[in-house]
């Protein structure tokens, strides 16, 4: 058979490959017909291939498919920022951001999938502070690396190994891998990579538990030595703020010679990036998803210390103060408190004597958002005088459902002697600092969900009328027993408020959900991705 000596007759004999074409002299005529919206396909692959920013947004349908793309400066900043590793000229990089800025996305997802278009034989550790978290970030770079559009489009030499199952572990045929790990176990002992993404390696529910120096302590002992080449070793590092002493502060303070970027949610002159086009002081840094009353309504659940944090990256050393007095709301009359969840929280003393702690007994009640401190005793009292007391305020609040004792000095004994009353009793044992309690739910003081009675307010109408209520003149102790904290000379009324609040929290219903500061928008058709770019032409 006669070589074919134009294109159509070679198409139409199945000869379409690139070095077919060439051979017979065909190639040229070929590369004449390609429709004007391959070559368009042809500037998509180079440009995205080139710059992680067009890269992230066009792979973007693929990791969140049907959802619209809201595209700010922070996150060319951040594709920038990576693209100089890449290139070799940063090795340490730290990345504080507010939540939901799309980081992980960015960093985490796809970095490393179009770095191994340049690099395949780079091997990669990305840690995170959950292994639900490392897993899932772990399955979305595989899912990008095997869709069509990433396969089709720039046809990479290399594949997957067909025998990397394993959702925490896979490798490519160019002798490079993606592992997995969390920032709390030693899990990546024996495997020893180029680069390293530290995503998120604590949470805040994590902070009144042994991982917050549990995790500097994993990056000092383990993650630190997993390197082949330590002259080589790159570091990224992107996290929200959430202590002085998360790793953010670790590293900073041990000056690794990290390149530090801030991106605060409110624009701060004093600690803008050369890249921050703000101008305006408290400008949001996406106002598309962030505009003015979600970060007001944000300030508002999470509290000013925690906000502070999360959102403006400046975590603040808590030193009295923490519950200001202007906080605390005052009623006059109880609500109805019919429906309400009622509980009795109990902080006992070691002894009795006037120069140990105060026990002290706190009664509570919820009603929707809101929780009402219905009433209040505290002594020096020895044992029986606590049981004593306890059983009057058993028997003078009958509604309480639940008893909460802390369990340490004298409350593991009341908690038995209660249980032998049939009194429903809950023992209380936290591995978190008081501190770090008070912290956890000061938040809902300063949001006006926590009520005490006012000076002259009426007695509970649950209260019969031969009974004594001396509440209201304890107030003005309690409030300043808060404000002092944890500078003043007692902390029981403390300690029985951040029982009761951490109690009622969960039916609280804290704050409704985020709204966003936009109007509502029509629902654009979302933008097709370019057509695949066949590797053979």
């Amino acid at each position: 058979m006669t070589e074919p000596t134009t294109l159509q007759e070679a198409i139409s004999r199945g000869i379409t490959n690139k070095v077919a074409l060439m051979k017979l002299g065909l190639y040229s005529q070929a590369m004449a017909k390609i429709p004007k919206r391959v070559a368009h396909c042809e500037r998509v692959r180079r440009s995205a291939f080139a710059d992680l920013a067009v890269f992230v947004r066009l792979m973007w349908p693929v990791l969140n498919p049907g959802q619209e793309m809201e595209w700010s400066w922070h996150m060319e900043l951040l594709c920038e920022t990576l693209m100089k590793v890449t290139r070799g000229e940063l090795k340490r990089v730290i990345i504080n951001v507010p939540p939901g800025s799309t980081k992980s996305t960015i960093v985490s997802i796809c970095w490393p999938c179009w770095e191994w278009l340049h690099y395949p034989e780079h091997r990669w550790i990305c840690a995170s502070h959950a292994e639900a978290l490392a897993t899932k970030l772990n399955r979305e770079r595989r899912k990008l690396i095997q869709s069509k559009l990433y396969r089709d489009l720039f046809a990479p030499s290399w594949g997957l190994s067909i025998d990397q199952k394993n959702k925490t572990h896979f490798e490519n045929t160019a002798n490079g891998w993606m592992i997995s790990a969390m920032t709390s176990s030693g899990g990546v002992i024996g495997s020893h990579c180029q680069r390293m993404i530290i995503d998120d390696p604590i949470s805040r529910d994590e902070l009144a538990t042994p991982r917050l120096k549990g995790h500097v302590a994993w990056y000092k002992e383990t993650a630190s030595s997993r390197f082949g080449n330590l002259k080589e070793a790159v570091i990224v590092v992107v996290m929200q703020r959430l202590h002085q002493q998360d790793l953010t502060g670790y590293l900073l303070e041990s000056d690794e010679g990290f390149e530090h970027i801030v991106i605060p949610a409110e624009y701060d002159p004093a600690r803008a990036h050369p890249e921050d086009p703000r101008t305006r002081e408290g400008e949001s840094f996406f106002p598309a998803r962030f505009g003015p009353r979600v970060l007001a309504r944000q300030k508002k659940k999470l509290g000013s210390l925690q906000y502070a944090a999360q959102y403006q990256q400046t975590p603040q050393v808590s030193g009295g103060n923490l519950i200001q007095e202007a906080w605390w709301q005052r009623w006059s009359a109880l609500p109805d408190a019919q429906g309400g969840r009622w509980i009795g929280t109990v902080d006992c003393a070691y002894e009795g004597t006037e120069r140990s702690d105060f026990s002290v007994i706190q009664v509570w009640v919820s009603l929707g958002s809101n929780a009402y401190l219905v009433d209040q005793v505290r002594g020096h009292w020895e044992f029986t005088e606590l049981e004593a007391e306890m059983m009057k305020m058993s028997r003078r609040w009958s509604t309480v459902q639940q008893w909460i004792v802390e369990e340490r000095a004298m409350g593991s004994s009341l908690i038995s002697r209660l249980r032998r009353k049939r009194i429903k009793v809950s023992p209380f044992k936290s591995q978190s600092s008081k501190e770090q309690r008070i912290q956890a739910v000061s938040p809902m003081i300063e949001a006006g969900q926590v009520h005490i009675p006012a000076d002259d307010g009426e007695r509970p109408p649950q209260l019969a009328a031969t009974e004594r209520w001396t509440l209201p003149q304890q107030l003005k102790g309690l409030i300043t027993e808060c404000a002092l904290f944890p500078k003043g000379a007692y902390d029981d009324q403390v300690d029985a408020l951040s029982m009761a609040l951490d109690a009622l929290a969960p039916g609280m219903g804290a704050l409704d959900p985020l709204e966003d500061s936009r109007p509502a928008r029509p629902k654009r058709e979302r933008a097709k991705a370019p057509p695949a770019f066949r590797s053979n032409w």
